[in-house]
């Protein structure tokens, strides 16, 4: 045996010094190194097994002491266990939400006859295809959330008996997002003996179109009231963000006299009527109003005019779709009232309403719409894609390039064109890019004064109060 193996403990004396050692080792508040180790291996092996020398000192510094261990087992993760109960719950809840979107087929083998007959809906856009387009903006939901909207938006058409429908955009709330559907129903909507002074008639003006909103693709819509002038009013001095609950309160100053709904929907109008575009060429003035638009009749097919994307990467080419509104936040000047005109007649009336308070010109091109600065324009446009035109095709599909163009009043309005097909839609927060940014708030509101308590005598005074004498008894 050579002297480095004599001097070496065995036994009782090991045993010994290594109880010394980790006397030796342990700090000043109890905890040894020795189990402090132990620890921080457990947490590498089960959270870090191919990065634990990297891990070791960030582990060793959350578990040093007890606030940081609390916290390290929630950061870490150290029970490694799953609420499966909690986890199967939400599963169900999903799966029951979305089977609603998606009927069962007729089992195989039955008689096709006899399967229910689907009831018809409406004209619904094509969401798969729009996203291909609007992929090239920057704009995505994911084929997940994408299917799952394809098959809301068909639900709600059978619904809600829509001639057409498609997804108007979404809005973003500081709680839950908004998504929107546009859809236009036949009819001018319930009559209403209480109706708000010069609300217009569903499918005419600020309302030709019905509008509902849902948190989520799995959810319910709901169909939002019509927009009147008095909202509309209130709605272009009030700038506040959405929060997703349609039945919260508007506390602003000027004070808003409605929800969050109301509100919601006075922004879809002014964003549908200021940034709805199409392309230029297509439509024309009527002869007897110069206020309507009508489609553009070629007698030949061969000599129809079709744009192409590479007239559409102008923006001289892109003209507004709908009519503005007015100061009087309608699309038309109310009828008159009373002796106001005398007996003029009302072509004469119309030119005096319409010189008070005017209108934007239809077909009103782009390029002729400024910024709130007034100094730069308020759209801009790109192609994205190919430059370059396919030689030996069509002119109207021998590009794959996409267009688009975006709002600088309104941002998140963009309308997308590719070959023969355009589309519009909004992905904001719903709030115009203005110069003005004060929007003060009321104050508090002041409590009255409370009612003054009665007053009563002193329980314990320092004097006692005289004391009446009772009157002797009569003999």
């Amino acid at each position: 045996m050579s002297k480095a193996d004599s001097t070496k403990p065995t036994g009782p004396n090991l045993i010994k010094e290594y109880d010394d050692l980790k006397k030796i080792l342990k700090s000043s508040d109890g905890r040894e190194v020795y189990s402090h180790l132990i620890e921080c291996f457990n947490a590498l092996i089960l959270h870090y097994p191919d990065d634990a020398l990297d891990k070791f000192e960030e582990v060793s510094y959350l578990l040093k002491d007890e606030q940081r261990a609390q916290f390290a087992k929630q950061f870490l993760n150290f029970d490694n266990k799953k609420n499966f109960k909690t986890m199967t719950e939400c599963q169900k809840e999903y799966v029951e939400k979305i089977a609603v979107l998606f009927p069962p087929k007729p089992e195989e083998g039955g008689d096709p006859d006899e399967a229910p007959e689907a009831p018809a809906a409406g004209k619904v856009s094509n969401f798969f295809s729009d996203c291909e387009i609007l992929q090239w903006a920057g704009i995505g939901f994911g084929e997940d959330e994408t299917y799952r909207l394809q098959a809301s938006l068909t639900k709600l058409s059978i619904k809600s008996g829509s001639e057409k429908i498609r997804l108007w955009g979404k809005i973003y709330g500081t709680e839950k997002d908004y998504y929107i559907a546009e859809g236009f129903i036949p009819g001018t909507g319930e009559e209403d003996e209480d109706k708000p002074k010069g609300l217009e008639d569903r499918g005419t003006g600020v309302n030709d179109a019905v509008y509902w909103v849902t948190n989520d693709s799995l959810s319910e819509w709901t169909m939002l009231a019509d927009a009147s002038p008095a909202l509309l009013k209130a709605t272009r001095s009030t700038k506040i963000k959405f929060t997703g609950d349609l039945e919260r309160d508007i506390i602003t100053n000027p004070f808003f006299f409605g929800q969050e709904k109301h509100y919601l929907r006075a922004q879809i109008a002014r964003i549908s009527h200021s940034t709805s575009i199409m392309p230029g060429g297509l439509h024309k003035l009527t002869e007897d109003n110069p206020k309507e638009v009508e489609a553009i009749e070629f007698e030949e097919e061969s000599k129809a005019y079709k744009p192409s994307t590479e007239t559409q990467s102008a923006l001289s080419n892109w003209v507004h779709a709908k009519k503005s509104i007015l100061k009087n936040n309608r699309v038309s000047h109310l009828d008159p009232e009373g002796d106001e005109f005398g007996d003029k007649e009302p072509e004469e009336i119309a030119k005096i309403q319409d010189a008070r308070d005017p209108p934007e010109p239809r077909l009103k091109p782009l390029t002729k719409d400024v910024s709130q600065s007034g100094e730069d324009s308020a759209w801009t446009i790109r192609l994205y894609g190919d430059q370059i035109a396919t030689p030996g095709l069509k002119k109207q599909s021998n590009h794959y390039g996409v267009v688009v163009v975006r709002s600088t009043v309104w941002p998140g309005a963009m309308a997308c064109w590719k070959s023969t097909k355009y589309l519009q839609i909004y992905i904001g927060d719903g709030l115009k890019n203005e110069t003005k940014t004060y929007y003060p708030t009321f104050p508090p509101e002041i409590p009255s004064d409370p009612s003054d308590l009665p007053e009563v005598a002193e329980p314990n005074p320092k004097e006692a109060p005289p004391q009446e004498e009772e009157p002797a008894p009569e003999s």
